[in-house]
């Protein structure tokens, strides 16, 4: 510690504290903004939108913290929002649970007698089979239900609406947690989910108080990631600080 009181840089300054403050207050404003629009729409289950919301967020933040490209962090998260909502959507749960406990089986089988049954084989691809077919039945249910919606033919399917929900949770948590770290700006990571829920509510023609608690918490994001980028700027240019600066901003 300098005489001053300020932090020289050679010291080790830990930002744990204030990057947890952000990816909470995250969490918060995309819980909000999910809670918001679930009054409003019909097909997703609220308990598939909040996990697929953690898991897209803590999935988007690891992969900045790893620092991932873009365009590998998009196509691990496209992919894992797709399955995601095939599995909660379709209803595989409990297929897929089978699937591996059967493959479970057989490995320990192999493991103990170093061998495998044809009949838990032929089992076990007949439980992919099924998977791989509802699958692919719940993603033409999709494409239909989107061109309609392109072409003005109003229809409903809640099976292919909680698909393009769920993955679309996901997608805007991962952004949103892999933006606040990548980019260092609150505004371009929070800006989709505040469009999706404002834009649905005014559809919708509801209002609902959890706007204006989006715009607030999105206010004390802003304050914190600039205060963590102005941190991340003075250590790259030698320059001393108070130790406890983002702790005092936080309580204002």
């Amino acid at each position: 510690m300098a005489a001053n009181g300020l932090r020289p840089l050679s010291s080790i300054r830990a930002q744990t504290p204030e990057k947890l403050v952000t990816l909470l207050l995250l969490f918060i404003l995309l819980t909000t903004a999910v809670a918001g629009v679930t009054g409003v729409i019909t097909g997703p289950d609220w308990g598939a939108l909040w996990k697929g919301l953690i898991f897209g967020l803590l999935v988007g933040w690891g992969l900045a913290v790893l620092r991932q490209p873009a365009w590998m962090s998009l196509l691990i998260n496209g992919s894992l929002s797709i399955c995601y909502a095939l599995l909660y959507a379709g209803g595989l749960q409990q297929k897929i649970a089978e699937i591996l406990n059967k493959l479970s089986f057989i490995v320990s089988r192999y493991v103990t007698s170093s061998t495998v049954l044809g009949t838990d084989a032929a089992a076990l691809n007949e439980l992919l089979v099924e998977s791989l077919g509802t699958s692919w039945i719940i993603l033409e249910r999709v494409q239909t239900w989107v061109l309609a919606l392109l072409e003005n033919k109003p229809g409903f399917d809640p099976v292919a609406a909680a698909f393009v929900w769920i993955a679309l949770v996901w997608l805007i948590s991962a952004w949103a947690g892999w933006a606040a770290v990548a980019y260092r700006n609150a505004l371009i990571a929070v800006l989709p989910v505040i469009l999706v829920s404002i834009s649905t509510l005014a559809y919708s023609r509801i209002e609902s108080f959890s706007v204006f608690m989006m715009l607030g918490l999105t206010l004390l994001l802003v304050a914190t990631v600039q205060h963590l980028r102005r941190e991340k700027d003075w250590d790259e240019v030698n320059t001393a600080y108070p130790p406890r600066k983002g702790r005092q901003i936080g309580i204002n």
